[in-house]
């Protein structure tokens, strides 16, 4: 019975400490979604969508981007899908992105989820920083929920240069 409890509790501070971790991760993102700092000098417009105020936050082996997008249409924009994706640079030309591959992200944090006409929206992204290296080019992808179904890119990203 003593064995049997001593498991129980084991499971329960094992549960207990990925629970913590958990909430202290989604409390450093809501913190880092609001916080004003210098930001990055990348504005980037595609369509009638604009990216700006960027900044790239690295605490213990994990990145944060955070950056605002700016509707300048006439209509709403509900974000659907928010991917980021590591450029694949053709080996002759750098300058020249030949693909992307997705960069495992946590969900994105969102000041709001609708962008309204005109108006403007912070989103803040996640993971792990071994996935990129400070040279490397990145692609934003912005998939619209409903309405006309837009995907605006933000091609040749320099966000991790330093």
């Amino acid at each position: 019975a003593t064995e049997k409890r001593e498991g129980e509790l084991e499971k329960r501070e094992a549960n207990l400490k990925e629970v913590t971790e958990q909430l202290a991760e989604d409390k450093l993102k809501e913190k880092l979604l609001h916080e004003e700092t210098g930001a990055k000098k990348v504005r980037v417009k595609e369509d009638d969508l604009e990216m700006k105020d960027v900044q790239v936050t690295r605490l213990g082996g994990r990145v944060y981007v955070k950056f605002t997008l700016h509707n300048r249409s006439k209509q709403d924009f509900p974000i659907g899908t928010v991917m980021l994706g590591r450029g694949i640079t053709d080996p002759k030309d750098s300058d020249k992105v030949l693909g992307v591959e997705d960069l495992q992200t946590d969900t994105p944090t969102f000041e709001s989820e609708l962008i309204p006409a005109g108006g403007e929206t912070k989103v803040l992204l996640a993971f792990d920083e071994r996935q990129v290296r400070n040279t490397e080019k990145v692609v934003l992808k912005v998939v619209e929920e409903s309405g006309l179904g837009r995907a605006i890119e933000f091609k040749n990203l320099k966000l991790f240069t330093r």
